[in-house]
């Protein structure tokens, strides 16, 4: 076999391979049409308590009972700060349970997390939503994300990292130039408090 033929072999098993990869659906919109009844006063003292289990976040079943609080919470009262703890919250249940050598179960908080950070953006950046929904490149769509985003789309960069690696290395290759962007963007707002402290603290909840 010529080298000419071995090179299109390579290509061809190449791009075969990545037609196997795992294409993620994002869920841009969830059930926010269908917004449970409570007042909006239960909303905040549902998310209080979420609050203050997640003070206790040590404790791995605290930490988890603060995802229930918030999602009942946003459940009435749907919000970019819900959607944002959510997705921090799964993150660091998912680095938690994959420490304690529960695959399945990390995987499926890494895809919670992607998908409360998925809807809060939805929220909080509609036009870089719309760009991707017109299959737009992530560097021109994230052109669109506005600072207060900053925190949901550190998260969302943080998920989507995980999930990708949890699918395997073509999954995890098909998402490497979206998660480099979106990081990328997300170092930008390093500058902003809140996503700075976001970053300082996970690194250290990771080690937990």
């Amino acid at each position: 076999m010529s080298l000419s033929q071995k090179s299109t072999l390579i290509f061809l098993c190449a791009l075969l391979s990545m037609s196997c990869a795992t294409t993620r659906i994002a869920k841009w919109s969830g059930d926010d049409a269908k917004i449970a009844a409570g007042a909006p006063d239960e909303a905040a003292s549902l998310e209080s308590e979420g609050d203050a289990l997640y003070s206790e976040r040590k404790d791995l079943t605290k930490l988890l009972a603060s995802t229930m609080k918030w999602e009942l919470a946003s459940k009435i009262a749907p919000s970019p700060t819900l959607f944002k703890k959510l997705s921090r919250a799964h993150y660091l249940c998912a680095q938690r349970t994959i420490n304690d050598g529960n695959k399945d179960e990390s995987f499926q908080h890494y895809v919670q997390g992607l998908s409360f950070a998925e809807r809060g953006l939805k929220m909080v950046a509609p036009a870089f939503v719309e760009e991707l929904e017109r299959a737009s490149s992530y560097e021109k769509a994230l052109s669109k994300v506005p600072k207060q985003a900053g925190a949901l789309l550190y998260w969302y960069a943080m998920n989507l990292e995980k999930w990708s690696h949890a699918q395997g290395v073509l999954t995890a290759l098909r998402y490497k130039d979206a998660v480099r962007a979106v990081t990328i963007k997300a170092v930008e707002f390093e500058n902003d408090v809140e996503v700075y402290a976001q970053i300082s603290d996970t690194m250290k909840d990771s080690r937990r």
